[in-house]
């Protein structure tokens, strides 16, 4: 949503620069304006998005650590009834 907010603003102003009819002064302290108005405009929408952005990485962080955690713990149990299954197939099919 950002994002397009972003782009939508980069071109009109884009627009408002290339279709305006005036002199080079007038034109250039125009772009200068329009420059510092965007960026004002930009600046909390960025900060904003930078600190959701933290966010989302610091949960993420913390769902992995999580999910390590418990992987660490089930996979030796699985391992363990993998061997187990093992025998029982050889031993079941196999009669070893």
């Amino acid at each position: 949503m950002v994002g397009s907010g972003l782009v939508g603003a980069a071109i009109g102003v884009a627009a408002g620069i290339v279709l305006a009819p005036e002199s080079g002064k007038k034109f250039r302290s125009d772009v200068k304006k329009k420059s510092v108005e965007l960026k004002a405009y930009l600046k909390p929408k960025l900060k904003n998005l930078e600190k959701k952005g933290k966010a989302e990485y610091a949960l993420f962080v913390k769902n992995i650590k999580k999910t390590s955690k418990k992987a660490k713990k089930e996979i030796p149990v699985l391992v363990s009834h993998a061997k187990k299954a093992k025998k029982q197939v050889k031993k079941r099919f196999y009669n070893n």
